[in-house]
């Protein structure tokens, strides 16, 4: 039966395959730190997740082995997504770029010129996290949350709402209430014909 591991950055001090390095703004060349690191890779046909966030010196450091899907996100920066092989101790700097202005100009109100689903921050999170996303037109929004099951913990948002920048926190509670254990979790948003999911870490 197949098997989902989840790791949390430093999941085995025994395990001596890993990926190191620093990130960096592909304009400035200067490091960034608190990216947010999420990798995905297999052992045995068990997948395993694992997040980290980059120091203050942008330097970074993850478990993970063979080929690894790698996700970078940064506050005012692009997502990086790439393939990375592992083997030992790897050393690699990855460069993402900075977000250019997605502000449409108007006198009086900025308003986004498309829809975007931003990471939650902060991932991991305990007990609360706070998604952000951006309207560009008035619109009915449909917020959920999924367990890995695909079963629905949360309908965090349904209403119709105005345009503009938004953002709404989940405490880790389904809909009766109650928490939910620790895990991974995805958060799909829906506005007209966008949709959009990405994957948060909930630790306990």
């Amino acid at each position: 039966m197949k098997k989902t591991i989840l790791s949390i950055l430093l999941i085995s001090l025994t395990q001596a395959n890993s990926l190191s390095g620093v990130i960096y703004s592909s304009q400035e060349g200067s490091s960034i730190s608190e990216a947010i690191i999420f990798a995905t890779y297999s052992i045995d046909n068990d997948t395993v997740f694992v997040t980290g966030v980059s120091g203050p010196d942008g330097n970074y450091w993850i478990p993970c082995m063979g080929s690894v899907y790698i996700e970078i996100t940064a506050e005012g920066y692009d997502t990086l997504v790439t393939n990375f092989d592992v083997s030992g101790d790897s050393l690699h700097n990855f460069y993402i770029n900075e977000r250019e202005n997605q502000l449409s100009v108007n006198s009086n109100v900025e308003v986004p010129n498309q829809l975007i689903l931003h990471h939650n921050y902060p991932n991991p999170f305990n007990p609360v996290t706070t998604l952000r996303y951006e309207l560009p037109e008035d619109a009915l929004v449909n917020i959920t949350i999924y367990d890995m099951m695909g079963r629905v913990m949360s309908n965090l948002v349904s209403s119709h709402q105005n345009a503009g920048y938004k953002s709404i926190q989940w405490n880790a509670t389904n809909n009766a209430g109650k928490p939910v254990s620790a895990g991974l979790y995805l958060y799909t948003i829906q506005a007209g014909k966008f949709r959009q999911t990405k994957k948060m870490v909930l630790l306990k």
